[in-house]
């Protein structure tokens, strides 16, 4: 588990690392920006191609002219003087008025103030309305008491209809004037000081610059700059977002506290990912190597020729040399599974090799059944211990009387019995007969009538093996049994 310090510690150095560097896009592409006269521009406004949209509120959009931040409202532009976040009052002024250099009419540059009610409000409290009467007639319609609010710079006695009066919507003298022009009635908001008792047409443009306030509706950002974050909004889902360090937030970044917490959690479950990954890994290593240490035992097992069942194993090529390619005169005689024939080793031992019949591979098992019988520890069965012990001592007359092998048709019971009593000793209970089975063919062996089926225990003696194929060094390794003690 040493191993594990190293990724450990490259996993907390690229997190924290990671933690570190990795600061949202949103957060740093609403950094706040200016059009060069020191007025930072936040939620819920934006500067068109300065911030993206996603930094403010729809409708909110403010653009760059000549260093001055400029809104337009109603068709009007105004330039903003100051945002007030906390109050949400935004001041502006009256761009027509200042760039008015040529003395024309004030009409012909500004429209109505229409205000929705979803985006900025006029405080009616602090702001009073300045109207703006145009195409009135030089003539004795209008008297001449209201020549002081006739705008000087606009019109002259020689011109009619070309006339235009400036005054406040609360003016006792607005009717009189109203009645003896026919041109229409411009409005638009202005702030009065202490001293404007009275606006007239010598004064206004000194009123029209102290700007107005407007209040806007849009999401509140004190909680969420409060908690570091610089608001935005969704456009796509019509809805507020605190852009923070590490990523979009619905109202606020996270504390400090749970920020530590969520590193904390983020470095445990690491952790234990880690852990789990090494656990699963080490045990599919174990699992791997036990695979590969048993099947190395088993290629040995095929090598040493003292760990399968105490029986030597060969290629199929020694036994062919041994048996001088399955010579049908070193036939020996036929088993239940195979034929047996007399081989010679190339050390010299002399042994007897049982070649399973060919295409006969169902009896394979029974086949290891009877390897392992004949090679079963001495102690286990004594009547076992003492046949193996005449056979390889060569005394058969001490289990078979002599004199039976010169009757043909009882050295063919013999070997029946014999057969069946292999049969008996299948380690499968399906390949086993039963009691019944055996009583049978021993019947069916005692009348000779070894051919026949009787139940299911087949007695017939079976037919001689196949030629071995031409490529029968395939490799395959086949068991035997030493015959002598050598």
């Amino acid at each position: 588990m040493k191993k594990l310090k190293t990724p450990l510690f490259i996993f907390f150095f690229f997190f924290l690392f990671n933690h570190s560097l990795c600061i949202d896009p949103w957060y740093e592409t609403c950094v706040p920006k200016d059009c060069g006269d020191g007025l930072n521009i936040t939620y819920p406004f934006f500067i068109n191609g300065i911030q993206n949209s996603s930094c403010g509120y729809p409708g909110f959009n403010l653009t760059c002219n000549n260093s001055h931040s400029m809104i337009n409202i109603s068709g009007n532009q105004f330039i903003v003087k100051r945002i007030n976040p906390k109050t949400h009052h935004i001041r502006l002024q009256n761009a027509a008025f200042l760039s008015n250099q040529t003395g024309s009419c004030p009409s012909r540059m500004i429209k109505n103030l229409t205000l929705g009610p979803n985006r900025f409000m006029i405080d009616k409290n602090a702001t009073t309305q300045l109207v703006l009467i145009t195409r009135c007639k030089n003539n004795n319609t209008v008297s001449k008491d209201m020549e002081k609010y006739r705008i000087r710079s606009c019109g002259n006695n020689n011109n009619n209809n070309s006339m235009e009066y400036v005054m406040v919507n609360n003016d006792g003298n607005l009717k009189q004037v109203r009645d003896g022009c026919d041109g229409e009635v411009v409005e638009m908001p202005v702030e009065l000081g202490d001293g404007d008792t009275v606006v007239d047409g010598g004064n206004y443009i000194k009123v029209v610059e102290k700007g107005f306030v407007l209040t806007w509706k849009a999401a509140d950002c004190g909680v969420c700059e409060e908690s570091g974050g610089r608001c935005g909004f969704n456009v796509s889902t019509y809805s507020f977002r605190c852009f923070c360090a590490d990523r979009p937030h619905k109202v606020k970044c996270q504390t400090e506290n749970s920020h530590r917490v969520m590193i904390i959690i983020s470095v445990t479950m690491g952790c234990l990912i880690i852990f789990a990954l090494a656990i699963g890994v080490f045990l599919t290593r174990r699992a791997y190597k036990r695979q590969v240490v048993t099947y190395v035992d088993k290629s040995r097992e095929l090598e040493d020729p003292s760990v399968y069942f105490g029986v030597s194993i060969f290629s199929y090529a020694e036994l062919q040399d041994a048996t001088n390619h399955f010579d049908s005169s070193r036939e020996l005689g036929d088993g239940g599974f195979g034929t047996v024939y007399y081989g010679t080793l190339r050390d010299g031992r002399e042994v007897a090799v049982k070649r399973l019949y060919e295409h006969n591979y169902k009896r394979v098992q029974q086949f290891m059944n009877e390897v392992e019988i004949l090679t079963r520890s001495r102690d286990e069965i004594v009547l076992a211990n003492m046949a193996i012990n005449r056979i390889q001592r060569c005394a058969l007359d001490e289990l078979v009387d002599p004199f039976l092998a010169s009757d043909p048709d009882t050295e063919k019971m013999t070997t029946s019995v014999a057969e069946l009593a292999f049969r008996c000793l299948q380690f499968d209970s399906e390949t086993r007969p039963t009691m019944t089975e055996v009583l049978e063919a021993l019947k069916a062996i005692r009348v000779q009538e070894s051919g026949d089926d009787v139940g299911n225990v087949t007695v017939k003696k079976p037919e001689s093996p196949q030629p071995s194929p031409e490529n029968e060094g395939a490799g395959t390794d086949y068991r035997v049994a030493d015959h002598g003690d050598g």
